[in-house]
């Protein structure tokens, strides 16, 4: 388990996996970043790591989810 901010864990993301991989699973996260308590879930197999989720909220009830998505960077 690793616990970080979420810049790291996309950049981390982007070092794995393609960016269309990554738009594709959660359009905009390059941008704009994962919102405040996302999870991202990465499994280390024998031929690389998968990609189970990105920037995921749903473990949160909706009431909760803070809408926040770090400012896009220039």
């Amino acid at each position: 388990m690793l616990v970080t901010h979420g810049g790291i864990t996309v950049d981390l993301a982007r070092n794995l996996f393609p960016d269309a991989s990554l738009q594709r699973l959660r359009p905009g996260i390059i941008e704009s970043g994962p919102m405040g308590c996302a999870i991202t879930h990465l499994v280390r197999g024998a031929a690389g790591y998968e990609l189970r989720a990105l920037g995921a909220v749903d473990h949160l009830p909706a009431a909760l989810w803070s809408g926040h998505a770090p400012a896009a960077r220039p």
